[in-house]
C-alpha cells in the first residue's frame, strides 16, 4: 500500500473520504505499512470529532499482584494532550477504579 502521497493533505479531505481511510489503514496487516500513517489519519479524524478528542487503550495492573495480569482502559480524551498526560489522566481514572496500588504499563491510540 502506498500511503505517502496520500497522507498529503488530509485536511482537505471530506469527512467520509478520511473515514474510509482510517479504516482501510486499520485493516491493512502490510509489514511496510509505516505507524505514523495510521496515527496520522486517526488524529485528523480525532480533530474533527466533537470535543476534539481521541480514543487511547491504557493497560493498567495492580503493583502488588504477582500473575502480571492487567486491565484494558479506554479514554476519550483531547487530542492536544501529549503521551505522559494521557499517562497521567490514565493513572487517576485506574485509581479511581481499582484503588492507589496500580500502574500504567502502556498507552496507544485505541482500536
Amino acid at each position: 500500500m502506498n500511503v505517502e502521497p496520500r497522507m498529503a493533505g488530509l485536511r482537505q479531505w471530506r469527512t467520509d473520504r478520511l473515514e474510509d481511510l482510517v479504516a482501510q489503514l486499520e485493516r491493512t496487516t502490510d509489514p511496510a505499512l509505516p505507524c505514523f500513517a495510521r496515527d496520522v489519519a486517526r488524529t485528523e479524524l480525532a480533530l474533527r470529532r466533537e470535543g476534539g478528542t481521541v480514543d487511547w487503550v491504557c493497560r493498567v495492573r495492580a503493583q502488588p499482584r504477582s500473575d502480571g495480569r492487567s486491565v484494558l482502559l479506554t479514554l476519550a480524551l483531547p487530542t492536544t494532550l501529549s503521551e505522559p498526560e494521557v499517562r497521567d489522566a490514565a493513572l487517576v481514572r485506574a485509581r479511581e477504579l481499582f484503588g492507589s496500588d496500580v500502574v500504567v504499563d502502556s498507552v496507544q491510540f485505541g482500536d
